[in-house]
């Protein structure tokens, strides 16, 4: 009799332990979630400023693509073949 009131009450703690841990995991996604949810806010928030960014630098490689080399005179110790 007394090992079978032992075993329900081990029984009892193992899934009273198991029920805390489970709240724990559930808070701890809780978490995980409004951190992602931060994040895609704060991404959204900031992507107008990062595409007008990179606009200009894709117009800035873009000018200096197309200029013309004969244009630009470099110092001699500038040149990696001089002539």
């Amino acid at each position: 009799m007394a090992d079978r009131a032992a075993t329900e009450a081990d029984f009892a703690n193992s899934c009273l332990r198991s029920w805390k841990a489970a709240i724990e995991l559930w808070r701890a996604a809780k978490g995980i979630l409004a951190a992602f949810a931060a994040f895609i806010v704060t991404f959204i928030k900031h992507l107008p400023g990062l595409l007008v960014a990179g606009f200009i630098t894709r117009g800035g490689v873009s000018i200096i693509n197309r200029l013309d080399e004969s244009l630009v005179h470099l110092p001699t110790a500038f040149r990696l073949n001089s002539q």
